[in-house]
């Protein structure tokens, strides 16, 4: 396609009977975390391209479960050409690990549609027969308010007969999935607290580390069991009136904890505490002797200088 290709963001018409327009899009959370830390990677570049994957749940529903970025040139009219090869060998490369998920469509990063988003688009159509969705993120306005910075988009071809004029592209709801590991839990806790990337008014910042974390969580769970503690307190008082709902939602709660004597607890807490700590201890040391090894391998000098001296010495000792 050309330059010239006419592309309109319109949003998603909720009377629309379409079968075939996917309407929803759940996004597993690492996937934000591969697109951010290829952006990161890719300093010297303002937008990075890759491909999605996932399955199909229904007509109008798909489910985006991992991704792979893909190198691109640009040309010095300024289009963007993706590096199909790579792009099809990785392809072949994850069907061998894991056949269940398909390419669904790919995403960029940005805060607008531009032409090369319409070619790339065109591309991905042709390689897997129908309409990709197309992830739009935005990394310098990662919020919980607006989705984490990220827009989803499809779109329908428009055009007379077999010529096409361009896209029609159409917002898609975007939802993270509902089922999040604790990994994946804990990088949107940090994503959702802290910008990861520094802007004009904000200096960057690190990650927080696992003891600073594991203190935030016991400290969040803590003033939660303080909150459940007055509420219940305030009840019994005749202070504010009882809720049916939340007395039940609080015996649920209270019922999944399992019923273990605070010895037996303490004494596991502790046990596991210790094999942790052992664990990091031998993980340090292991890393250790590993940059040891290497540093030893930087010095060809001195292995030279080592074998001459232990030649000299043996020719000493036939002498």
């Amino acid at each position: 396609m050309s330059n010239e290709t006419l592309h309109l963001s319109i949003p998603t018409s909720t009377g629309s009977h379409n079968n075939n327009s996917l309407k929803n899009c759940t996004i597993h959370p690492v996937v934000v975390l591969e697109v951010l830390d290829h952006f990161v990677r890719a300093e010297d570049q303002d937008r990075v391209y890759g491909t999605l994957l996932g399955v199909s749940i229904d007509d109008s529903t798909i489910e985006i479960r991992s991704s792979y970025p893909v190198p691109f040139t640009t040309t010095e009219e300024g289009s963007v050409e993706l590096n199909i090869e790579f792009h099809r060998r990785m392809y072949q490369n994850k069907l061998k690990t894991n056949p269940q998920e398909l390419i669904v469509g790919w995403y960029s990063l940005g805060s607008q549609i531009d032409n090369n988003s319409i070619n790339i688009h065109d591309f991905f159509w042709k390689e897997i027969g129908s309409s990709p969705v197309h992830i739009l993120l935005d990394p310098y306005n990662i919020t919980e308010s607006n989705n984490l910075g990220m827009k989803g988009f499809t779109a329908q071809s428009i055009g007379v007969g077999s010529e096409k004029f361009g896209f029609v592209f159409q917002s898609v709801h975007l939802s993270l999935g509902s089922t999040l590991e604790n990994f994946s839990k804990l990088g949107l806790d940090i994503l959702y607290s802290q910008p990861l990337l520094p802007s004009s008014t904000s200096l960057p910042k690190t990650l927080i580390k696992d003891l600073d974390s594991l203190e935030i969580s016991i400290q969040k769970l803590y003033d939660l069991i303080q909150s459940a503690e007055s509420y219940v307190q305030n009840v019994l008082e005749g202070k504010i009136k009882e809720d049916i709902k939340a007395g039940r939602m609080l015996w649920e709660a209270v019922s999944d904890l399992p019923r273990v004597d605070r010895g037996v607890l303490e004494k596991g807490w502790n046990n596991s505490i210790t094999d942790l700590l052992m664990v990091v201890y031998l993980a340090n040391l292991t890393k250790t002797q590993i940059l040891t090894t290497e540093k030893l391998y930087q010095l060809p000098t001195l292995k030279q200088g080592g074998k001459e001296q232990s030649e000299e010495s043996s020719g000493n000792k036939k002498k």
